[in-house]
């Protein structure tokens, strides 16, 4: 027969117990380090959040700033296409008092070689004409009166 003795049978029992608390105290450990770990995940979720957050705004505020310089450069690109406009009719208006000024001066440059054949013109008018009609006339009357 077995020699089991009561003792024998709570002694297997006792190293049963043993080894189930030595398990509960590794799952106590176990949980413990799980708990530690979740609340360090927790701690660096908050701050991955906030960070988050954070970052979302910055890039909120830049995109507004570059909303802001994109239509500032609009209006610049505005100004400067009005302005060079604003030049070129500037310039066109340059060209037409530079000729304007051109031909003044040609009006009023004085030529002597004009000034002497209207002065000849007008002494042919004033005295040759008359003087060769009253030639003519008493040339007429001379040859009527032979």
């Amino acid at each position: 027969m077995d020699s089991d003795t009561p003792c024998q049978r709570h002694d297997e029992q006792i190293k049963t117990l043993f080894k189930r608390a030595d398990d509960v105290e590794n799952i106590k450990t176990v949980m413990h380090s799980l708990d530690k770990n979740m609340a360090v995940q927790t701690q660096m979720l908050s701050h991955i959040i906030e960070h988050n957050i954070k970052q979302d705004s910055r890039m909120d505020n830049q995109e507004n700033r570059a909303e802001k310089q994109d239509a500032v450069m609009v209006q610049m690109s505005t100004s400067l296409t009005e302005l060079n406009d604003e030049v070129r009719g500037v310039k066109g208006d340059v060209e037409n008092i530079k000729l304007v000024q051109n031909n003044n001066e040609i009006k009023h440059n004085i030529d002597l070689r004009d000034i002497d054949k209207e002065k000849y013109i007008d002494w042919l008018v004033k005295y040759t004409l008359p003087t060769g009609g009253a030639v003519i006339i008493i040339w007429q009357i001379i040859q009527y009166v032979k």
